[in-house]
């Protein structure tokens, strides 16, 4: 391309010096330099830095690869009694396919590209095709898994079972989610099965440019009006508007009930605490009404010093020799009528111990029960702070996401090389390498999230890696 500039800008320098008799000569000259030219497919290059980035991030997807797919077997295999894990299982397969459809799309080129193999170059266009395609659904039906799971979580936080109308409680059974899992793949599969006869492989024999001899090329169906508006009208709505709208819906309900239902928890805990003050305080009341009710009947019977405590035990007082206990006083032969009072001084404290037993025994069981609803709601809060901390990774990919789609489609020159059309600007190659890296980024790291966000998760990542770890030491043993 350059030498074909340098010839063009010779001819120009050329034109100059001619006369006008030569003029046509020269468009003559040029026109058939023009059409012997070679042209050459569209390219956006990978110099160092690039290749790098790109090479590391194809690491990462590998890592993804991995740790999806351990998710994808615990949530198949473990059962969680509030969290059911279907929809984050079929998230987690899913994830997998977008970090293999990375190395696939990004890293297997660039490694081709920069390293110059050209075999490789060629094998990336046989199957670049059928993978794209397969990416597209996937991006497609990602969204719908996650507004299917925030819509069950927002369901749990919302009312039991019971409050749920037919419909839903279907949806959310075993059958129904399977059902729903199917419908999703089928449609996103459905809507995206065009873009397999939307391109095709352009070859351009006379560049001489290897790399630039094959490309990526729009079919007659990309330019017709009405794929036009299918494409990116209705698919851009159905994969990114509606879901987009939906998921932030549904987070921000799901945020507004975790908040009235912390408020709730707080009233409810002060109400239990002014009620076990009050509680206290009439206890300690009627137990001193009590004494004083018994010290009374005793003084106008004759008794000269009586000293009863909270719970009737033995006190001295400073002359001993004086002092007269309450069971001495209550014995029969002590006075008169005495027997009436022996029996309230007795019925008082056995009354009190029966309902300290009583209270304490309904504490008990209320404090059981406080703490299984408790940790119920910890295990629902875990699972629902994990969705949204997905929902907002997703979030942000589908925005940069949905600017990207519309630059390409406005064709803007800020997606243009300055100096050859058929090149991709810098600018366009950070904002597109930087769109598929966060989209298979949030699904290398989604392993992260569970881990930071849901205990119960956590816990079995780790008992995962324990086991391995025991194997490998039992392996080893039996070696030596």
């Amino acid at each position: 391309m350059s030498s074909m500039l340098e010839d063009v800008e010779a001819s120009v320098s050329g034109f100059f010096n001619t006369n006008n008799s030569n003029v046509q000569d020269f468009l003559d000259t040029n026109d058939s330099d023009v059409q012997e030219a070679p042209v050459c497919g569209f390219f956006e290059g990978y110099d160092t830095f690039r290749f790098t980035l790109i090479f590391c991030a194809s690491l990462i997807a590998v890592s993804g690869i991995f740790t999806n797919s351990l998710l994808c077997w615990i949530f198949a295999t473990r059962r969680y009694p509030t969290t059911p894990t279907l929809y984050l299982a079929v998230l987690a397969l899913l994830d997998v396919m977008i970090c293999c459809v990375y190395i696939l799309l990004f890293g297997v080129d660039s490694v081709s590209v920069y390293m110059g193999i050209k075999q490789l170059f060629l094998i990336w266009h046989e199957y670049i095709l059928p993978v794209f395609c397969v990416s597209r659904t996937t991006q497609m039906a990602i969204p719908y898994m996650l507004i299917f799971a925030t819509f069950e979580r927002l369901m749990w936080i919302s009312g039991g079972d019971g409050k749920r109308n037919s419909c839903l409680n279907y949806m959310f059974s075993s059958t129904g989610r399977r059902i729903t899992i199917a419908l999703i793949l089928l449609i996103a599969m459905g809507l995206r099965l065009p873009m397999v006869w939307a391109y095709h492989i352009q070859t351009f024999p006379n560049c001489s440019d290897f790399f630039r001899s094959l490309e990526v090329y729009p079919t007659e169906l990309f330019y017709e009006e009405l794929f036009y508006i299918y494409d990116f009208y209705c698919l851009q709505v159905i994969q990114m508007f509606l879901p987009f709208v939906i998921l932030v819906i549904l987070n921000l309900v799901i945020v507004q009930k975790l908040i009235e239902s912390k408020n709730e928890r707080h009233q409810l805990l002060n109400s239990l605490k002014h009620t076990e003050s009050s509680a206290l305080f009439n206890s300690n009341h009627s137990r001193e009404n009590n004494g004083v009710l018994i010290s009374d009947s005793l003084l106008k019977n004759g008794t000269q010093q009586l000293m009863l405590t909270d719970r009737f035990s033995h006190h001295r007082t400073s002359h001993e020799s004086e002092a007269v206990s309450p069971r001495d006083l209550l014995t029969p032969d002590s006075f008169g009528g005495r027997s009436d009072i022996n029996r309230r001084a007795h019925s008082v404290p056995e009354n009190f111990i029966l309902l300290e037993v009583t209270t304490k025994l309904l504490s008990d069981k209320n404090g059981r029960r406080q703490n299984k609803d408790k940790d119920r709601r910890v295990k629902v809060r875990n699972a629902i702070y994990t969705m949204v901390a997905i929902v907002s990774t997703y979030l942000v990919c589908n925005t940069l996401h949905l600017i990207l789609n519309v630059l390409e489609r406005m064709n803007a020159i800020i997606l243009q090389h300055e100096t050859d059309a058929r090149r991709s600007s810098t600018f366009y190659i950070i904002f597109s390498d930087t769109v598929s890296f966060l989209y298979m980024f949030s699904s290398a790291i989604r392993v992260g999230i569970y881990a930071k966000c849901n205990p119960q998760v956590r816990d079995d990542i780790v008992m995962f890696f324990c086991s391995l770890q025991r194997k490998k030491k039992k392996e080893g043993r039996v070696i030596v």
